[in-house]
């Protein structure tokens, strides 16, 4: 389960223009939305997660990746090699499987 692929992409610049191509006029609604995808995706595996609060949890989750690839690609991004990134989603994504596990 690859949660985060986006991580290494530039921040702002990608939600707006992610927003936009989803026909999303603003990026707090953009939010709301993958919110609620990515509580829907949850709700569509309950079974296979510990018994959560959905909602909780997709706040939990979206937001950890989210703040995970906004710190590494403003702060980090030169340091950072293809690789590093593509250790860092796989960190990123385990660390919100056993979160929910």
């Amino acid at each position: 389960m690859r949660i985060c692929s986006m991580m290494a992409a530039p921040c702002d610049s990608v939600t707006n223009r992610i927003a936009e191509a989803a026909g999303v006029s603003n990026v707090e609604t953009f939010n709301r939305e993958n919110y609620a995808l990515f509580r829907a995706y949850l709700k569509a595996h309950r079974d296979e997660f510990r018994a959560l609060d959905l909602g909780l949890a997709a706040f939990v989750c979206v937001t950890s990746i989210e703040a995970l690839r906004h710190t590494a690609v403003l702060h980090h991004s030169h340091g950072f090699s293809d690789e590093a990134f593509e250790a860092l989603i796989d960190e990123v994504t385990r660390l919100v499987v056993r979160y929910l596990k």
